[in-house]
Order: C-alpha cells, then sequence, then structure tokens
C-alpha cells in the first residue's frame, strides 16, 4: 500500500482503526480471534517484504460466499521501515494510540499535506489446493483509488450487461473470466502489471 496515495478522511480512520484491534474470522470451520499487524508472512512483491494480517473485508465474504476453508489478507507499505516501525508498535501495544480520535486528526491532517512514500499499489493473491499445488497472480500499479474505480465501472457494466439474479452479488460472484477482466483494465491504464 503506498504511503503517498491521497484518500478520504474515512479510509484513513478506518486504516487507523485497524492496525490494533482482534477480529473474528473462521480458519477450517473454526473461528479464531486474530490480531491484526501480526504473523508476518514473507512474499514477493515489490521486492521481497514482510506482510501482515489485517481486517480487509474480502477475507470475510469470500469465506462466506464460497466453499474456500481459510482466508487470510495481509499488508504492507510500501516503506519497509515504516511497515516494521508499525509491526513493532503494535507488537509493543503502542498502536493502540492510533485508534483516539485527536491522534487521527493530526495524521490524517498530516497524509493530506505531506508526501509519505509513493502511489504504488500491489495485490498478490496465493492459492493452494492441498499441501503442494500452489498459484499465485499479482497485479501491480500506480493509484489504488484508481484502479478501484476502473473495477467498479467494469463491473457495473458487466451487471447492466448480464442477466444477474436479485440481491447482492460481490465481484468474485460477478467475474468470471479473470484474464479477460483483467486485460479490460488495462485500457484505462497501460501501466497495469500482470503477473500469473
Amino acid at each position: 500500500m503506498g504511503l503517498g496515495e491521497k484518500h478520504g478522511d474515512s479510509a484513513y480512520k478506518w486504516t487507523l482503526d485497524n492496525l490494533h484491534t482482534t477480529y473474528p474470522i473462521v480458519i477450517k470451520g473454526e473461528p479464531r480471534m486474530i490480531k491484526s499487524f501480526r504473523s508476518p508472512k514473507k512474499t514477493f512483491l515489490s521486492g521481497l517484504r514482510n506482510f501482515y494480517l489485517f481486517n480487509f473485508s474480502d477475507q470475510h465474504t469470500l469465506l462466506n460466499t464460497t466453499a474456500v476453508k481459510k482466508v487470510l489478507t495481509r499488508v504492507a507499505f510500501d516503506s519497509k521501515l515504516f511497515t516494521r516501525i508499525i509491526a513493532w508498535m503494535n507488537i509493543l501495544g503502542l498502536t493502540r494510540i492510533f485508534s483516539h480520535s485527536g491522534v487521527q486528526r493530526i495524521l490524517i491532517r498530516l497524509f493530506h499535506n505531506l508526501t509519505i512514500g509513493s502511489d504504488i499499489f500491489g495485490v498478490k493473491v496465493v492459492s493452494k489446493t492441498g499441501t503442494s499445488t500452489e498459484m499465485s497472480c499479482i497485479l501491480s500499479g500506480h493509484g489504488e483509488g484508481k484502479i478501484t474505480a476502473f473495477m467498479a465501472t467494469e463491473i457495473a457494466d458487466m451487471v447492466l450487461k448480464e442477466a444477474f439474479p436479485a440481491g447482492i452479488q460481490h465481484s468474485h460472484q460477478v467475474i468470471t473470466d479473470i484474464p479477460t477482466f483483467i486485460s479490460n483494465l488495462k485500457k484505462y491504464d497501460k501501466s497495469l502489471e500482470v503477473n500469473i
């Protein structure tokens, strides 16, 4: 996650609130409480770095709408040093300060007025079947907010053109051809990189 990209106040507040939280998740049918920004996992995305558990909604949605038994999402910032500092602060219990409204107001003002880091983003999905087969896909580029808007545009177009059942549909239920979908995203941003 690029620290230099500008977001709305609510996005900053949500991120700050989730730096020091515990959230429920079901893993292989067993409910567990997960501590945010813990359990580092090293992976290669914008270089080799540690990614930490984080309370993104996709893990909850996928567990509730698919037959997958385990989904965990992780986060790292574009600055490895900043990511390490937050991880250590979390271990020491210092990240709880980020949930205080006064601290949030100051930090949000700083994020709006200073450019810290870049606008780079990257998403890596790793799928495992059994104990041996592993597949992954990486999508990376600049401007997370921009690519989110492009994805919403493409999904809205699909929903308008196809007959879906009434009710709530999640993106993974609408997108049936991932390679074509990603190819369509590239028409908005030629710098988007995909590695499968």
